[in-house]
């Protein structure tokens, strides 16, 4: 959920400081359904996403 907020916030950020797109996330309601996310913030307007997956690897050792 933490990579999810900090995908939303940087979509904001084209329009926002990050503190403002940073208070709208935290303050929002994100609901996932299958490749969609919608993001409906406290202002009464909402975003629809769709989850692009992108394979890479991780180092883990």
């Amino acid at each position: 959920m933490k990579e999810l907020k900090k995908m939303i916030i940087d979509n904001l950020c084209s329009d926002y400081s990050i503190e403002d797109a940073t208070d709208q996330v935290n303050r929002a309601e994100i609901i996932i359904k299958g490749e969609t996310v919608r993001v409906n913030y406290h202002t009464g307007t909402s975003d629809l996403f769709k989850v692009v997956v992108t394979e890479h690897l991780e180092l883990i050792k």
